[in-house]
């Protein structure tokens, strides 16, 4: 999944926020729940998608937080280069 991909299906512009990420998940989960969406043949479908673009853009967002740029230095573009490889690991100890 891209990012413009997931902004489509949560219906939001390319600038989002994590509250706008977070709003529109929520409002698009409670109308094609599985429960109460009827609309398909598998409504269990649209809901999983719309999961998926919600998790993807609440990672993305914490990659690229909107950080002024006079703030930032080498150890934070390095930061975001080693999270981006391998999110679950804390480099910080290791490297800084």
């Amino acid at each position: 999944m891209d990012c413009d991909k997931a902004c489509k299906i949560l219906q939001i512009s390319k600038k989002f926020t994590q509250d706008c990420v977070k709003k529109a998940y929520y409002k698009m989960a409670l109308k094609y729940h599985p429960d109460k969406y009827k609309g398909e043949e598998n409504p269990g479908e649209k809901f999983r998608e719309i999961k998926k673009a919600y998790e993807y853009l609440s990672n993305e967002y914490r990659y690229h937080e909107n950080i002024p740029e006079e703030t930032i230095s080498y150890k934070e573009i390095f930061k975001s280069f080693i999270q981006h490889f391998s999110p679950e690991s804390d480099f910080d100890d290791l490297f800084l």
